[in-house]
């Protein structure tokens, strides 16, 4: 902080427990809040930016901990319905919950931790591979993975442009820079944002 050196000089650092110095900084972000029209500032917000406190973490905490205890509660006095798979939390329209089962679909590569299978040429490129695989399992913009490295990342823009080269080189010739032996089966781990968690998907290569 530039005020806080010119102030007391550069040897002496805040202390985000010390009173005296909390206030000095909420007043001097009073004075700048006048000068550029920014309404609400306080000193408990002051205090929240200075040591990062996030009230969502408390909150949060203590919901899955009152859920917790209630699930347990009725597990031992059998009061009411047990939670199945989905709890939700309504804080914005009162201190309400909801819970209800949501069903499974018998061939979900994502709920049942399933390996899909598909096939696809040696002398097409990675980027075709990608289009294909949003084709088929509905995948924005998917990273993939093989079993020696990283091949392409969606983002951020600094790796999507380091692995873009990527894109434009054939199955084979990536399983040669991987030094795999042979053409047969490889798996390739695709994450995507628009599944829960990564997919396995063993590519049969033609």
């Amino acid at each position: 902080m530039i005020s806080w050196e010119e102030e007391f000089g550069p040897k002496k650092h805040v202390d985000k427990d010390s009173p005296e110095d909390m206030q000095w900084i909420f007043k001097k972000a009073e004075e700048r809040a006048k000068v550029f029209g920014i309404e609400g500032v306080t000193y408990s917000l002051t205090m929240g930016v200075v040591k990062n406190i996030i009230p969502a973490i408390a909150s949060t905490n203590a919901l899955v901990s009152a859920a917790c205890v209630n699930e347990a509660f009725k597990l031992v006095t059998c009061c009411n319905k047990f939670l199945d798979n989905y709890f939700q939390y309504m804080g914005q329209t009162g201190v309400n919950t909801e819970t209800i089962t949501y069903e499974k679909q018998d061939d979900c590569i994502v709920c049942n931790k399933m390996k899909a299978k598909f096939r696809f040429q040696s002398s097409k490129t990675l980027q075709e591979l990608i289009d294909a695989l949003k084709e088929k399992f509905r995948f924005a913009n998917p990273t993939i993975t093989s079993s020696k490295t990283r091949l392409y990342i969606s983002k951020p823009p600094a790796l999507e442009e380091f692995h873009r080269p990527n894109l434009i080189k054939t199955l084979a010739e990536l399983k040669a820079e991987d030094k795999l032996t042979g053409l047969e089966d490889e798996v390739y781990e695709v994450t995507d944002s628009t599944v829960a968690t990564s997919i396995e998907i063993a590519v049969t290569i033609e």
